[in-house]
């Protein structure tokens, strides 16, 4: 009689737990799965820039003047000292630059893969082996520069999928009423993750050793990459658990026609993918000179410490990954106010590209700490805004075939990431405020260019060689600027405007 009590005791705590699990489990449910894959795409995102800017803060420590290798010995944090000399700022500059030796390669391949093998697939096989190459990279550097370039170059190549592949995704999950504000936060993840790389890997330098940065981040993306392929699905149509509402919802808007025949001749001659080309480029020019070389420039001009300049670089990548985010949430709303895609693609990606511009060619014309760095924060902060428009861009104008497009101007802007570092380590040899000047104004005027072409280039309709249908191969037609506006690539419903045409008629 003593036991009841007990027994009734844990029988309700039992009830409890397993009510609370279950309301865990179906506030888990409730979460659409587009959303889930916006959640896990952000983390992608968020190490595969980890696994990009790790080296530019551990490259200050690996390349200070080291003891000979007859005389290694171990340091204070127990690691020990690098054999080889000072790595000029040049060499630095080969090895930075050198991650996109790979990752131009894979590009156009990416095109044909994704379509082939899933969108996927290969954007969690990317992520996942650019994590197991972070691992290697220390031994790496112990063997010699050489290697670690073979490293980073490996890394690039595996990296070289991911947009094409999320691109790929997004053409099968993402309404296009959503699509602004859904890509945007995934993409915001790469900024997040230069943030964490930069802020805290001059903190792991200094309170364990800069080897940590690199094991560290390797097995966290490791992890994340077995939680993608267990939680992540190519389509609604493939997905196990998703609702009939959310799916219908999806597919109604989308067309799901077979994009395997890829118009390569159609596409390289349109003007608005030259357009989102050459803003991708001149967006990934500022945005890779700063991500790989600010810690230099902190450091070597600014005379920050190790942590304080990782800190500091971090904060320009935290405000353009607000920026990002928020401008994608204002192009939806403006968009559900009927403002035209093409005005709000055009808005952000050209103000964006003249206020970076316009801070970049103030840090010229002052020596003064606080105002470089606010000038500096601003200048890559505001970059935002034109990924925001022609990130997007590619789903805008080329409907299933956004992949192939991002594969495009993804091969010609990641040229901003070879050119880029390579020059500045050829114009800062001597290190001083004069030389980075330089670097500044190139960064300046290749932004206006970026802004120039845009404008009167850029578009937000989609294209026609995008449909597959011949009833819209004349782009001067009214159900053409129609579907167009609309932007939604879904034939079904361009198909009843032109019935209700024909019943007005």
């Amino acid at each position: 009689m003593e036991n009841k009590p007990i027994l009734t005791s844990s029988v309700s705590g039992s009830i409890a737990s397993s009510s609370n699990l279950g309301i865990i489990c179906s506030w888990i449910n409730a979460i659409k799965k587009r959303h889930i894959l916006t959640i896990y795409s952000f983390f992608g995102f968020f190490f595969a820039y980890i696994f990009r800017a790790n080296l530019s803060v551990a490259i200050l420590e690996m390349s200070k003047q080291n003891k000979p290798v007859a005389n290694l010995t171990q340091q204070e944090n127990n690691t020990l000292d690098l054999p080889q000399s000072e790595w000029s700022p040049l060499l630095q500059g080969y090895i930075l630059s050198s991650f996109f030796y790979g990752y131009i390669l894979t590009q156009i391949p990416a095109a044909y893969l994704t379509s082939r093998y899933g969108g996927r697939n290969l954007f969690g096989a990317g992520v996942g082996l650019s994590a197991l190459l972070c691992l290697a990279m220390p031994l790496a550097a112990y063997i010699g520069p050489s290697y670690l370039m073979a490293i980073r170059i490996l890394q690039g190549l595996c990296q070289g999928f991911i947009y094409p592949a999320m691109h790929c995704l997004w053409s099968k999950w993402c309404p296009p009423n959503e699509r602004s504000r859904l890509a945007t936060f995934a993409l915001s993840g790469s900024y997040i993750g230069s943030v964490t790389a930069l802020s805290s890997g001059g903190l792991i330098t200094i309170y364990l050793n800069w080897q940590s940065i690199f094991y560290i981040f390797g097995v966290l993306g490791l992890i994340w990459s077995v939680f993608w392929f267990l939680n992540v699905y190519e389509s609604p149509s493939e997905h196990q658990h998703i609702s009939c509402e959310e799916k219908n919802r999806i597919e109604s808007t989308l067309n799901f026609t077979d994009y395997s025949c890829i118009p390569w001749s159609k596409i390289l001659r349109s003007a608005p993918v030259w357009a989102i080309v050459i803003a991708h480029f001149a967006e990934n020019w500022g945005f890779y000179t700063m991500l790989t070389e600010m810690p230099t420039f902190l450091s070597d001009v600014l005379n920050f410490q190790i942590d304080e300049a990782g800190v500091l670089s971090a904060l320009p990548y935290l405000i353009m990954a607000k920026v990002l985010y928020f401008s994608g949430c204002v192009s939806d709303k403006l968009v559900d106010q009927k403002l035209d895609y093409t005005q709000v693609r055009k808005i952000f990606c050209c103000a964006g590209f003249v206020l970076q511009a316009l801070f970049m060619f103030a840090m010229t014309l002052t020596i003064n700490r606080t105002l470089l760095i606010i000038f500096l924060t601003l200048s890559i902060g505001f970059g935002g805004m034109p990924w925001s428009a022609f990130g997007v861009n590619h789903l805008d104008i080329g409907a299933g075939y956004a992949n192939v497009l991002m594969s495009i101007t993804n091969t010609f802007a990641t040229l901003a990431g070879i050119i880029s570092p390579t020059l500045t380590g050829h114009l800062i040899e001597d290190k001083t405020k004069a030389e980075w000047n330089d670097v500044f104004n190139i960064s300046a005027m290749i932004f206006l260019i970026g802004a120039i072409f845009y404008y009167f280039l850029g578009t937000g309709e989609v294209q026609h060689w995008a449909i597959g249908t011949k009833e819209f191969e004349n782009p001067t037609s009214s159900n053409y600027n129609d579907f167009s506006r609309n932007s939604t690539f879904s034939v079904s419903e361009v198909n009843n405007d032109q019935e209700n045409s024909k019943v007005n008629k």
